[in-house]
């Protein structure tokens, strides 16, 4: 991986080894195993440099490693993920977890089952023994401290903490083996319905696989053909399920309704863009296409529902949207259409957002706002109604490493974003969190919090007020009762950044947070000391 001169010597960095050579190329040595604390261990050395007779290494299974020419030293492990790798990403209020496996020319790419996750500051991970790969992740918000993750072949993994609490494969689901075993019980996208039913996408088979809640398996068939795997499923506000497939013949989008009777299939509703036509259950082909039959996406990577109820598609081609499924199994031509965004130029035109721009992911702020992952462009912060764009980040203005944006998932605590990318994962603090219910019942808060305080003098962020319900309307004022800053809450959070409306940073003392709900009906007050 890496060859040095040091002196007049040689030092290569190799895969499981360090070896020296004279100029001439003789043989002088090697290092095959680190020497920490007495202990012997194996050499992922990925870059090296010699200073001083140091040699430091950048370490793929044990971070930064300083030894010694006999291999003697130690070893210092960054606070993050074990590794790069990550197929999706999601956040709760528990913590943030990313999936570590992939998919690549049909078949899993052999990586240990890993989960890593964010937690109270430290990352660590919970890894099983299989080589099958961690796909998509998802979890129940009655219980958000399980989290299920699909994978390449071993099924379906519910954890907890190290712990696998349960594991369904072919052995005792109805997810299907793709050589009738249970060593590729291949599982691509997983959900929870609104009953709290687990549905998962058998990749490679027919048929989508439903577990309830008190734990009975179902299949669902309708004709979808042979799917890779799908990448995104969500289930909408009104139960609808919706399935976008990365990689397969036949469909590459399906939306379905169990009808409130998962385990019966029969008076279920579909669409997708193949399907039986004998099929009393098939409302209607569903046709990826705009109103003049321009087609939208040759494959769906992402889907989510926003506060109106209005569905964004992301793909090979852009972003596409629906007002509106409710009428999804009724309307004949399901009226999918791009977003105009106007120039503003003084002229009439408008180009469409985020036109056949390849599409990643696409995750929701508490705002309502559209955080968009690119697959070459870098990441997007787009309106609620996607009109405006808001922040445009690449490796070009910000500390994105690439900008192939895999994933992106907001905390709803914090309002943190974290952009998973193929070089590792990034976070940035946002500006808007999940919104609370009340003003005195914050999110996984007593009531709306202020921090930091105080603001001590070397402090030059900004202070966030948090807990708030969205829109709530704060004003700041000193202590006499004169106004220095008003905001409208972003969700659950509002910020100041501790100017006056002159624009200069206010002095010592005791300012008032008045916050109320927008219609005026519910109020509460804060204090800060500003130092």
């Amino acid at each position: 991986y890496k060859m040095q001169t040091e002196g007049e010597d040689i030092a290569l960095c190799m895969s499981g080894q360090i070896r020296f050579y004279s100029q001439e190329g003789d043989s002088l040595g090697a290092i095959t195993q680190y020497i920490f604390g007495g202990q012997r261990k194996n050499i992922y050395g990925q870059n090296m440099i010699i200073e001083g007779g140091r040699i430091i290494l950048a370490d793929a299974g044990w971070g930064m490693v300083k030894i010694n020419k006999r291999g003697e030293g130690g070893w210092t492990q960054p606070n993050g993920p074990t590794n790069n790798n990550v197929f999706q990403i999601i956040a709760n209020e528990t913590g943030v977890y990313c999936s570590a496996g992939g998919v690549g020319g049909g078949n899993n790419l052999g990586r240990p089952i890993t989960v890593h996750r964010y937690q109270g500051g430290e990352w660590d991970y919970f890894r099983y023994y299989s080589n099958r790969d961690a796909m998509c992740l998802t979890y129940d918000p009655r219980e958000p401290e399980y989290i299920y993750t699909s994978t390449y072949g071993k099924g379906v993994l519910k954890i907890k903490g190290d712990d696998v609490i349960e594991h369904y494969d072919a052995s005792n689901s109805t997810i299907t083996d793709i050589f009738g075993g249970d060593e590729y019980t291949r599982v691509g996208a997983i959900t929870i319905d609104r009953e709290g039913n687990l549905v998962a996408q058998n990749s490679d088979r027919d048929h989508l696989s439903i577990k309830t809640r008190e734990g009975e398996w179902g299949k669902l068939n309708y004709g979808m053909g042979r799917v890779d795997y799908g990448k995104k499923m969500i289930c909408t506000k009104g139960g609808n399920i919706w399935l976008g497939v990365v990689r397969g013949s036949g469909n590459k989008l399906v939306v379905f309704n169990t009808n409130g009777t998962p385990l019966d299939d029969t008076d279920d509703s579909y669409r997708g863009t193949e399907g039986s036509t004998g099929d009393s259950r098939n409302k209607g082909r569903l046709d990826v296409t705009d109103s003049e039959g321009k087609t939208l996406g040759t494959k769906i990577n992402a889907i989510a529902e926003d506060r109106q109820g209005r569905l964004w598609f992301g793909g090979d081609l852009g972003i596409f949207v629906l007002d509106s499924d409710k009428d999804v199994f009724t309307t004949e031509k399901v009226p999918f259409k791009k977003i105009k965004v106007p120039r503003n130029d003084g002229t009439d035109l408008a180009d469409y957002l985020l036109d056949k721009v390849n599409i990643n992911s696409i995750t929701l702020d508490g705002a309502d706002r559209k955080w968009i992952g690119t697959e070459q462009q870098g990441a997007y912060l787009i309106s609620s109604d996607g009109m405006e764009t808001i922040h445009h980040f690449t490796t070009g203005n910000s500390p994105l490493p690439t900008n192939e944006i895999v994933d992106i998932a907001v905390h709803p605590v914090t309002g943190e974003v974290y952009f998973a990318t193929g070089m590792g994962i990034v976070s940035y603090r946002g500006d808007a969190t999940q919104a609370a219910e009340s003003l005195n019942e914050g999110y996984r808060y007593e009531g709306a919090q202020v921090y930091p305080n105080p603001v001590r003098p070397e402090y030059r962020g900004e202070i966030r007020v948090c807990g708030l319900v969205d829109e709530a309307h704060v004003k700041i004022t000193d202590i006499g009762g004169r106004l220095v800053h008003e905001t409208i809450s972003r969700g659950g959070l509002a910020t100041w950044d501790c100017k006056g409306i002159d624009g200069k940073r206010v002095g010592s003392g005791v300012y008032l947070i008045l916050i109320s709900d927008k219609e005026g009906n519910e109020t509460l007050s804060k204090r800060i000391l500003v130092m």
